[in-house]
């Protein structure tokens, strides 16, 4: 029994020793499933410490400030355009999918309470409409003449021109729906400029928006527990985890972590930081301090990187389990001995 006892030890302390001292002949390489093999353009160095800068901008909920914000941020599209410049933008889903709106010649989403014909509202939108706009109304006409002309007059006050109602006058779809396309073509003329923007857009992912996450093309800003919850292998190319993530491998992707120096991608060195912006004007500030290379050591050199070149990518051929030809009448460089004390090492022996 004693000996069975001192039996189980003794090949745990072997097992130890081998794995702490490889065989001759044998090499440390990460593990195959723990490496991403990319290549990325050459605007992104290899073997040299690459900044990936975002910067993080809030993003309004009412029409009118939507408005305002899209009229400012296509104005700095403009300049950023003229000068040749690009900045790396962090913003909800609302964004890309109010401008793909107006593309299409619709409204926002936060508007079809006044854009949806008056017939098709549902008895909870009447009722909401009655309460939040007060106008006159021809009365001879009834409850459907009121809900136009209600809505009506919530674009033409939209528009500024609230002074040219008259309550006398019974208003028509036809009449609505002209005012609307009045204010849509000028929002098509304001986001001209913005599609430049979209080459550098990151998205961020909460957990109301996790459904958007799947389906986007763009780059995702996301918690680790949530995206694990999606179907990874749909959705986008680029993804940037939260501060604190483990950096983890998904196929076909690209995965950062925010403040973290990237572990999992062979021959590259690339750290995400995120930056807020108080307002839209805080990019031309931003943009002009972006830095095309690194100054200092050699430590801190490198440069700061777009989302496009990011997503250049083209993946390689996993080639980490080719083995070294041997050096003849050269010294074996020195050999880091790994830690073992992680759940998931990223080193085996081969």
């Amino acid at each position: 029994m004693k000996r069975d006892g001192f039996a189980v030890p003794l090949i745990a302390l072997l097992f130890i020793l081998m794995t702490a001292c490889p065989l001759p002949g044998s090499t440390w390489l990460k593990r195959k499933d723990s490496v991403q093999y990319v290549e990325f353009p050459g605007e992104i160095g290899k073997e040299t410490v690459n900044f990936y800068r975002i910067y993080a901008l809030d993003y309004p909920e009412t029409a009118a400030e939507k408005d305002k914000f899209l009229n400012e941020l296509g104005v700095a599209g403009a300049r950023l355009l003229l000068r040749k410049q690009y900045i790396n933008l962090l913003l909800p889903p609302a964004f890309p999918e109010d401008l793909e709106a107006i593309r299409n010649g619709a409204t926002f989403s936060c508007e079809k309470l006044y854009a949806t014909y008056a017939s098709d509202l549902t008895d909870e939108e009447k009722t909401l409409l009655e309460e939040e706009i007060s106008a006159g109304y021809p009365e001879e006409f009834g409850e459907l003449q009121r809900l136009i002309n209600k809505q009506y007059f919530y674009w033409l006050r939209y528009a500024g021109r609230e002074k040219e109602y008259r309550a006398d006058t019974a208003y028509t779809e036809f009449d609505k729906n002209e005012l609307i396309e009045e204010i849509l073509k000028k929002r098509q003329e304001n986001i001209r400029t913005l599609f430049g923007i979209l080459e550098d857009l990151v998205v961020k992912i909460d957990e109301e928006s996790l459904e958007y996450c799947a389906n986007t093309p763009f780059p995702v800003y996301v918690k680790k527990e949530l995206l694990d919850q999606t179907d990874v292998r749909k959705g986008p190319k680029l993804v940037i985890l939260t501060p604190g993530d483990r950096e983890s491998v998904y196929p076909g992707k690209v995965a950062l972590t925010v403040g973290t120096e990237s572990k999992t991608l062979r021959d590259y060195k690339i750290t995400p930081l995120i930056f807020p912006l108080s307002s839209v004007r805080d990019i031309y500030t931003r943009a002009r301090s972006i830095p095309k290379t690194g100054t200092g050591s050699k430590k801190n050199a490198g440069r700061s990187i777009r989302t496009k070149d990011l997503l250049g990518f083209k993946l390689k051929e996993n080639d980490g389990g080719k083995k070294r030809k041997p050096d003849v009448g050269r010294k074996d460089p020195p050999r880091s001995i790994p830690a073992f004390d992680e759940q998931k090492p990223e080193w085996v022996i081969e």
